[in-house]
């Protein structure tokens, strides 16, 4: 695993130990960031599912101001904190340990609003649709903002969910990358 593009371009990443975590491969990750744009031009974003932390890298490599990053295993974590310290991106990280929803909660009462937010839980613990109900219920994407979601491909999202729709959707084997935006109506 690498880092893509931007600014820390072709630092290598360390996968979590195990085979607890699903790294998104970088092909998927390539074609992802091309999809939104290949660069940020500042913004806050949230990686509901860190893993290593390497979809929140690249973004900030690419010009995220922050990313905030969810995860509740410890393992987890301890790989995100090493490549970031690796990455010299640290200081644009904040980690909420925990499980989704929660944190989802407490990030809502924050009142913060995420220009981008990326949803990659565990294929076998698949809670999409939840997740972004919380995330509508709680306000948390901004009106510009975009929500990919990395899924198994045997899952089908709806086209809709609440105020947003699909915007983009694309299958790469056994991973399909579903993108959604606020609905112009509702802008």
């Amino acid at each position: 695993m690498r880092v893509i593009a931007g600014e820390q371009r072709g630092m290598r990443l360390q996968a979590v130990k195990g085979n607890t975590t699903r790294p998104t491969a970088d092909k998927v990750r390539e074609a992802l960031f091309h999809q939104l744009g290949p660069y940020f031009d500042g913004g806050i974003g949230l990686d509901l599912y860190g893993g290593s932390g390497a979809i929140s890298i690249e973004a900030i490599s690419r010009g995220m101001e922050r990313m905030h990053i969810v995860e509740l295993s410890k393992e987890a974590i301890k790989t995100i904190t090493k490549n970031a310290k690796h990455c010299r991106v640290d200081q644009h990280l904040t980690i909420h340990q925990g499980r989704a929803q929660s944190v989802l909660k407490r990030l809502s009462c924050e009142r913060i609003q995420f220009d981008f937010i990326y949803i990659d839980p565990p294929y076998k613990q698949q809670m999409i649709e939840e997740d972004i109900q919380a995330i509508v219920d709680g306000t948390l994407l901004h009106p510009d903002g975009v929500i990919v979601c990395e899924h198994d491909s045997s899952v089908t999202l709806p086209k809709e969910i609440e105020s947003l729709e699909t915007v983009h959707e694309k299958r790469y084997r056994d991973t399909t990358i579903t993108m959604y935006r606020m609905s112009e109506s509702e802008e």
